[in-house]
């Protein structure tokens, strides 16, 4: 964590509540980090999910066209 060069110029108290500010920041920071990637992982599972269903639509369709041919004999 970076820190101006002032910090040690200024009061034990004011340095103290700069630190728990800053690593407030930095704590945000990395759960917003950690929510973006759980997001996109979720987007991920989903689209695999669509193109499955879609491959499941089309073996359906295919299914269903040879079992009207066979009907049709």
């Amino acid at each position: 964590m970076e820190v101006p060069e002032e910090i040690y110029d200024w009061p034990a108290e004011r340095q103290r509540k700069f630190l728990e500010l800053k690593a407030a920041d930095l704590k945000k920071d990395s759960d917003d980090n950690a929510a973006m990637g759980m997001i996109n992982q979720l987007l991920d599972l989903r689209d695999a999910d669509r193109r499955e269903i879609a491959a499941l639509r089309t073996q359906m369709s295919t299914a269903l066209t040879v079992v009207e041919g066979l009907q049709r004999r």
